[in-house]
Order: C-alpha cells, then sequence, then structure tokens
C-alpha cells in the first residue's frame, strides 16, 4: 500500500476523514452532506470545528497512524503526483486508500501503467482543486476575467484543457467521461472552509499533523492548540 502522506496531504486525510465521522455521527447513517449555499461557508467552519472534538479528533488519528503503519515508508514524503507516478511505473504500488483524482493517469497514452479510480467507502470525501482568481492588483482586470470565464467554461474544460494537461474543474467533463471518474465522489465531497485565515491554518496543522503521527509529536498539545488558532468565521 502507498499514501500521499506529505504535510498537505495527512491534513487532507484528516479532513476527509473526520467529515465522514462527523456525518455518519450526525446522521446515524451515510448520507451526503448538505453543501454550504455560494458565499455562505458558516456551515462547512462550523463542521470542521467539530473535527478538533475529542471524540472525532483522536480516532481519526489513531487511523491515520494505522494506515501510515502499513503503507510504504516513502509515503511519509510523497504527494499524489507522486504516489500516482509511482502507481503508474512500478507494479508493487497497487494501492492507495486515499488520493486526489489526478485524470492523466487512468488514460493508457499519458501513463505507463495507468490506475483506477473508485469512490471511497464513505459517502464523505474532501474536495480538492486550486482555485483561479482575478487579483485586485491587475491592470487589465476585464481582459483577465474574461480569460477566467473562457478557460473555466465548459468547451474547454471538456475539450482541450484535458489533452493539454490540465485537470479540468467544470462537471461537464466529468459527465461526459464517467468511465474514468468516480461521480459520487464528487457529487457528494466535502468543501473545506473559505475564511480568510484557513490557509495559513491548514498548513500549520498539516505540519503539527505530520510530526505527531511520524515523529511523536503530542497528540493533545496538537489538537489544543489548534483549535484555539482556529479562524474566526467570515
Amino acid at each position: 500500500m502507498i499514501m500521499a502522506l506529505c504535510p498537505t496531504d495527512i491534513m487532507c486525510t484528516f479532513l476527509s476523514l473526520a467529515a465522514a465521522m462527523v456525518n455518519d455521527s450526525a446522521s446515524g447513517k451515510r448520507t451526503a452532506p448538505a453543501r454550504p449555499a455560494p458565499g455562505d461557508q458558516s456551515r462547512s467552519d462550523s463542521e470542521a470545528r467539530r473535527f478538533f472534538n475529542p471524540d472525532i479528533f483522536h480516532p481519526v488519528l489513531d487511523l491515520i497512524r494505522r494506515i501510515a503503519a502499513c503503507s510504504h515508508p516513502d509515503s511519509a514524503t510523497m504527494n499524489p503526483i507522486a504516489v500516482f507516478e509511482r502507481m503508474s511505473e512500478d507494479a508493487r504500488a497497487r494501492y492507495c486508500p486515499f488520493v486526489f483524482n489526478y485524470l492523466h493517469y487512468t488514460v493508457a497514452h499519458k501513463a505507463a501503467t495507468t490506475v483506477r479510480l473508485v469512490s471511497p467507502p464513505a459517502v464523505t470525501a474532501l474536495l480538492g482543486g486550486a482555485g483561479l482568481a482575478v487579483s485586485s492588483a491587475c491592470s487589465r482586470p476585464d481582459a483577465a476575467r474574461a480569460f477566467a470565464e473562457w478557460v473555466c467554461g465548459p468547451d474547454v474544460q471538456s475539450g482541450g484543457y484535458f489533452e493539454a494537461g490540465g485537470q479540468p474543474g467544470h462537471p461537464a467533463f466529468y459527465l461526459e467521461n464517467s468511465d474514468i471518474v468516480p461521480l459520487d465522489a464528487l457529487r457528494n465531497a466535502y468543501v473545506r472552509p473559505t475564511s480568510a485565515g484557513w490557509p495559513a491554518f491548514q498548513e500549520e496543522f498539516g505540519d503539527r499533523l505530520h510530526a505527531v503521527v511520524f515523529t511523536g509529536a503530542d497528540a493533545d498539545r496538537c489538537r489544543t492548540e489548534m483549535v484555539s488558532r482556529f479562524p474566526e468565521e467570515r
């Protein structure tokens, strides 16, 4: 077994497992979480706070430790791309339980050995992806906005964007390529908070969680101090 357990991705694994556990404990069964309305992340923020309750934090941490103990030793420094590269080149790396969907590794002419993506056992898993924005310092905001709308549109996203090496974000691509994409995982994904302080918070949390799992740092101290640093809701 191989895993992406570098600091950023061990944090992402934690969020996926914690979201699934919170969802199960709240509903008594596995159901898709309600998506926050556009521009309203209050539900996502409050749900993420629950991840640091001891009854969620410690069982999730224990599971990550068990996964790490069963994984290839290189997993501690690997991100998803490194995992897929290893899986596409090394027949001994056959299974990864949690990873973001880098779709080029599912296509025969783009990878030496293709991988198959499936939805996780839990309904809820963390949504990945990077954002695209126009800076307030941009000298030509109208042109930048027009480009963003064009490159994010269904025609580009479901066409040349993928062939050029991009990872599509538009639903049109995934609906047209459901044979290689686990649609349930995307439809039911947990959307992490977008509070202004969240990027810095998740970076620190990833570093500290990695230290807990791989170097024996104190888990209770990590939990209590990260709770005190939790970003304020917008």
